[in-house]
């Protein structure tokens, strides 16, 4: 497998199941798991760009890999960062709906 199907591949089906745990469960419980999975992730961008980054790269030049494209960065940020928030944006999409609330006619919808 070349270069580009080590980068492609993964980048597609990144946030299906890791997505789903990190939403779900409790960023306590999460930790481990999205540390090992930024290693990887990492591992992943060296082996593709066939550099070490932690070497190579300045500290100004790893800090642009979260950066979104837009803005010239690789938009690649940390699942160690993103779990507090996700985990949040999973509970405000599931207890939201949960909750009973009232219409414009008094009407409880449920």
């Amino acid at each position: 497998m070349g270069r580009i199907e080590k980068w492609v591949i993964p980048t597609c089906f990144r946030f299906t199941i890791h997505s789903l745990l990190l939403t779900h469960l409790h960023p306590a419980r999460t930790e481990n798991f999205a540390t090992a999975l930024d290693e990887h992730v990492l591992s992943l961008v060296q082996t593709c760009m066939g550099v070490n980054i932690d070497t190579a790269w300045s500290d100004f030049a790893k800090s642009r890999l979260a950066l979104p494209i837009r803005f010239k960065g690789m938009g690649i940020r940390g699942a160690a960062d993103r779990r507090f928030s996700q985990f949040i944006g999973g509970a405000v999409q599931s207890i939201i709906p949960l909750l009973d609330r009232r219409d414009d006619n008094n009407n409880i919808l449920q």
